[in-house]
């Protein structure tokens, strides 16, 4: 007994399985008197037809890091820096100004 079915469309082998051949993704042909039971068997709607255009893939949604303690802690002392920058910038501008 095989574990395997042939398509009749590609000669492409497939296993037992497969309600699909992986190659040109036609759906396995059964043989007079052995098709599967009508529970078992694939409706028509959930054939995929080739011709159709898929549908693209929804891109992922971006993911933002949060800054961390340390950077936070780095982003105050940078601005303080500024601010006491500028104020002695101030100061030096009104003392070479006079």
């Amino acid at each position: 007994m095989r574990n395997s079915w042939i398509c009749p469309h590609c000669n492409s082998e497939n296993a037992d399985k497969m309600k699909f051949c992986q190659l040109c993704h036609k759906p396995r042909e059964y043989p007079e008197g052995s098709e599967p039971t009508e529970e078992k068997k694939i409706p028509d709607s959930a054939i995929p037809d080739p011709r159709m255009p898929k549908k693209p893939k929804p891109e992922p949604e971006p993911v933002y890091a949060l800054p961390s303690a340390g950077t936070r802690n780095l982003e105050r002392v940078l601005i303080v820096l500024n601010v006491i920058l500028l104020i002695v910038n101030v100061i030096l501008l009104i003392v070479f100004l006079r």
